[in-house]
């Protein structure tokens, strides 16, 4: 048998687990012992056989928490005979101590694992091994109470086991000085479905019900703080299998493995929140839970809930009811089924699995929709976070996002119209104030507040200006006549097509200035009609030949010369840009074509194996070096360009190719056969 605390463990310094001790508990040295006997006074249980059963199931679960090890000693006719046989906890009757000294409301109590302290209260009754014990007031209303998992007994019994195991009442001290919830701050956690050590009960009028049928989840980290991690349970790949009509409060604890909630049995709309917090720093393992969604709505509005599960462990997988549900996961990459029903899922971080199943299902995130990439797969929509998580959704009608407080939906259906273009992944150019610019490929660009005039260049691939371009007053240039040019709306935006370039503008009410060869027409949406136009022209999701004529709009100025961009290249990436410029590139090779301005390529290209595409013949630049990089300056385009020893190809028109790397043997860059030093010298005019 184990011994009793003899001394106060010190404060842990911890919140929680100060607010639910005593101090006191078993030690180590042996197996937490139990029992039940009659009375002092020789009260006697009606059905023994049943309370052993019942005895030995509480026990039973609480082993299933922790690492303690507690073994049946039997049934013995008076405490003191079941501590002479070996008992640490026995659960007896009473029917004068309790209610002479507390009174007959008084159900049961359960006394701390400390001899000082069962001397000090059991008095003149005390006998040799009275620490720990649990005595059963005849008189009160325990006596009536069902001792069914769910029902009032149950909830008591559990109570007071925790008591005999060193948890304390969150509104008292526990006569060892330990801060009480109210002192701690968390006295918003002190009730019953939170910890069984409580006694606010909004049920308390209902015995049969509505009750733990287990430690609850501050119970069971406070348990595991005590005597330990039960770290065989559930330690395998588990499916939970929960009913919401249980009508009682549990706590699942899984200690490891590949692990699945299966709520397909619930007979109501589920609302779920995968394990994802923590209250303690002495916590296992992630908690969440799981409930009806009426339970879940009315725990959001401060009331308790009639079903609960509690989920203490990491869980991969959930499936969800036939109803609507509202399912949460983690910052973990989660597998979530929702199955039937029009429901709600929130991924939280991680990269999750997503499917919606029948009904019309709705995936909410948190961040500014300009925040996410978002793509496709065949059916599978991917959408990847700001934290570079990617959700893979099936089955979903609706993107919910918060943007800065106000909620932005998109339909699904929508986004997949975007389908059919390339998809713009490949860089990113981000334009400041007054930036005046040229961009081809297959990227997004993002703006500002202010004006920029950019300039999509004749190349293959999607340019996507992000939602700065619908506030009006930019300039977009596309090449060619507007002719050449299909249009369509796709959601908030216009998508232009001349047949291999796609530009995927966002429409606003104050219009931006598409500049063609033959003239300017004014894109924008019309509150009035409640169309999107270009000039006089109306269009709609189906493409169509743009035919408006040139509607004489005004240019929007606000140019500046000494405006910048900056633009980063994906791996592997190529782009065509122009203006003045910072290119970023990565480890990988990309290739950039430059038309034209100011460009400094970062340190990334002097690793070798990128290409740099010039417009004007290798003859008409200058060439010097300052530091490890070298400067190409021609009549229309300067380029900084760092220097490796590996390498990188910098293209001329007429196939004229040469490679730029930093010889050691010279202590010099060589553009193919010519060293370049830090005078300005014009570059041979043959590779």
């Amino acid at each position: 048998m184990a011994t009793p605390s003899s001394t106060l463990l010190p404060l842990s310094g911890d919140t929680l687990i100060d607010a639910m001790t005593t101090g006191y508990r078993w030690n180590d040295d042996g197996p937490i012992t139990y029992s039940f006997s009659d009375g002092i006074l020789g009260e006697f249980w009606i059905d023994p056989g049943y309370v052993e059963n019942q005895i030995n199931l509480i026990f039973s679960i609480f082993d299933y928490y922790v690492d303690a090890k507690f073994s049946y000693q039997g049934y013995f006719t008076s405490p003191a005979a079941a501590n002479l046989f070996g008992s640490n906890i026995n659960i007896g009757l009473d029917s004068i101590y309790i209610s002479g000294e507390l009174g007959d409301n008084v159900l049961a109590i359960g006394i701390f694992p400390n001899v000082e302290f069962a001397q000090g209260y059991l008095g003149d009754l005390y006998y040799s091994g009275g620490d720990g014990d649990i005595f059963l007031n005849v008189n009160s209303p325990a006596n009536s109470y069902s001792y069914e998992p769910g029902a009032a007994g149950f909830s008591l019994a559990l109570h007071e086991i925790g008591h005999a195991l060193g948890l304390k009442h969150p509104h008292d001290n526990g006569g060892t000085g330990h801060p009480t919830f109210t002192e701690s701050g968390i006295e918003g956690l002190d009730i019953d479905w939170l910890t069984v050590m409580s006694y606010d009960d909004d049920y308390n009028w209902n015995s049969n019900a509505w009750d733990p049928a287990t430690p609850m989840i501050l119970d069971v980290i406070a348990l595991q703080y005590l005597y330990g991690v039960n770290l065989s349970t559930n330690a395998g790949n588990s499916t939970f299998q929960l009913d919401s009509d249980s009508n009682l409060y549990l706590t699942i604890f899984d200690a490891g493995g590949e692990d699945t909630i299966d709520l397909s049995a619930y007979g109501s709309g589920a609302y779920v929140e995968l394990p994802n917090y923590f209250i303690s720093d002495y916590q296992y393992a992630p908690f969440g839970l799981v409930t009806t969604i009426d339970d879940g709505l009315s725990i959001a509005d401060g009331f308790s809930p009639q079903t609960l599960a509690w989920i203490l462990g990491e869980i991969e997988e959930v499936i969800g009811s036939a109803f609507d549900d509202i399912i949460r996961g983690s910052d973990f990459s989660d597998v979530i089924s929702a199955a039937a029903g029009d429901d709600v899922i929130i991924g939280n971080l991680g990269s999750d699995q997503i499917d919606g199943g029948s009904g019309d299902d709705t995936v909410r995130y948190f961040f500014n929709y300009s925040d996410f990439q978002i793509g496709f797969d065949g059916e599978v929509c991917l959408v990847t976070d700001p934290f570079g998580d990617t959700d893979a959704l099936t089955n979903i009608e609706w993107l919910d996002f918060d943007d800065n407080g106000e909620l932005i939906q998109k339909s699904v259906a929508e986004l997949a119209q975007l389908l059919d273009l390339p998809s713009a992944t490949n860089f990113r150019l981000f334009a400041s104030d007054g930036y005046v610019g040229e961009i081809g490929g297959s990227g997004q660009v993002f703006g500002t507040a202010g004006f920029q005039d950019i300039a999509v260049l004749d190349v293959a691939g999607t340019i996507a200006f992000d939602p700065s371009f619908n506030k009006g007053g930019d300039m977009v240039r596309l090449s060619g006549n507007a002719g050449d040019w299909q249009i369509r709306q796709s959601g908030s935006s216009t998508v232009l097509s001349d047949g291999d370039t796609f530009v995927q503008i966002p429409i606003g009410t104050t219009g931006v200035s598409l500049v063609f060869d033959d003239g300017i027409r004014s894109l924008r949406f019309d509150s009035t009609e409640g169309t999107a136009k270009i000039g006089l022209q109306t269009f709609g999701s189906v493409p169509i030949e743009i035919t408006a004529p040139a509607d004489g709009s005004a240019l929007p100025s606000g140019a500046d010369a000494d405006a910048s961009a900056r633009l980063f290249l994906g791996e592997g990436a190529s782009a065509s840009a122009g203006g003045h410029l910072d290119v970023f590139g990565t480890a990988g090779a990309e290739q950039l074509t430059v038309t034209g301005g100011a460009v400094t390529l970062d340190p990334s290209f002097n690793k070798g194996g990128d290409t740099l595409v010039l417009g004007e013949p290798a003859a008409d630049f200058l060439a010097s070096r300052s530091g490890s990089t070298v400067l190409l300056d021609g009549a229309t385009t300067d380029v900084v360009i760092p220097v490796g020893i590996a390498g990188m190809t910098i293209a001329f028109p007429g196939g004229d190719e040469r490679t730029l790397l930093f010889d050691t043997m010279l202590g010099s860059p060589l553009l193919a056969a010519q060293e370049i030093d830090t005078t300005p010298t014009a570059l041979a005019a043959l590779g």
